[in-house]
């Protein structure tokens, strides 16, 4: 749960010990291509409304995703570090596990205890659901402008602050794009990626159960409903290209 991506694929190796090699070579050649479709891009090239918030998962994390024109106020700070970026990902997890280059079992195990929180940040070079592929669940929902701002803030807050007031900027990430950042809040068994997601989307006034929420399926199975539910308004597919909820 820690990172969708860094659970998603690892390095081929002989170690037992490290279970999360399959899939590496695969995810890197898929966020080269996604960052190539951005290269360049003109701002109308599938770009959806800056009125969504995108729930990512693979079944077991979550992330949220939203346009990085969203990320005005104090998150500018963020938007600098990352210029070229048209949708920005945010995913919150346990320090250790998510910043280990070849993550182990111990080290997953490590992370049910409460130890420090870090968000790795990924820019997008396309809309998240063009972005992530081969079971990523990628779902849109529709944002009002105070839901907005309540996000915006709700991700802010997440973000330790150095005494400067700036994010406090751990490193690069693990993929082209991205970043480390310090996190507020502690991470372990019972307050999980996928409760900090339930958080994020409550926060930005949906109406999203967070207690008791720690898988992924508790995330996404409110999500479905409200996709489903005919008294919220669904996403607007103004302008070219509709996106689909879920990549392919």
């Amino acid at each position: 749960m820690p990172d969708l991506l860094r659970w998603a694929g690892r390095r081929s190796t002989n170690n037992p010990d490290r279970p999360f090699a399959k899939g590496r070579r695969w995810l890197q050649a898929t966020v080269l291509a996604l960052l190539a479709l951005g290269c360049g891009a003109e701002a109308t090239h599938g770009a959806a409304p800056a009125t969504e918030v995108y729930v990512i998962s693979n079944g077991w994390h979550t992330e949220i995703g939203l346009p990085a024109a969203l990320l005005g106020g104090p998150l500018a700070a963020v938007r600098r570090d990352f210029p070229g970026a048209a949708y920005v990902a945010f995913g919150w997890g346990e320090r250790a596990f998510y910043m280990s280059p070849s993550p182990t079992w111990t080290e997953a195990l490590r992370a049910l205890l409460p130890a420090r929180a870090v968000l790795l940040v990924l820019a997008l070079g396309t809309v998240p659901s063009r972005a992530f592929v081969a079971g990523i669940r990628v779902t849109a929902l529709p944002l009002r402008p105070a839901g907005e701002r309540e996000l915006a803030a709700f991700l802010w807050r997440s973000f330790a602050q150095t005494k400067a007031g700036e994010p406090d900027r751990l490193g690069p990430g693990p993929y082209p794009a991205s970043a480390f950042y310090a996190a507020t809040g502690t991470y372990d068994g019972g307050h999980t990626c996928n409760t900090w997601t339930a958080e994020a989307l409550s926060e930005a006034g949906l109406p999203v159960r967070t207690a008791g929420v720690i898988f992924a399926g508790q995330v996404m199975r409110q999500v479905r409903a409200l996709r489903a539910d005919p008294t919220v308004p669904s996403p607007s597919r103004q302008g070219a290209g509709a996106m689909p909820d879920q990549a392919q």
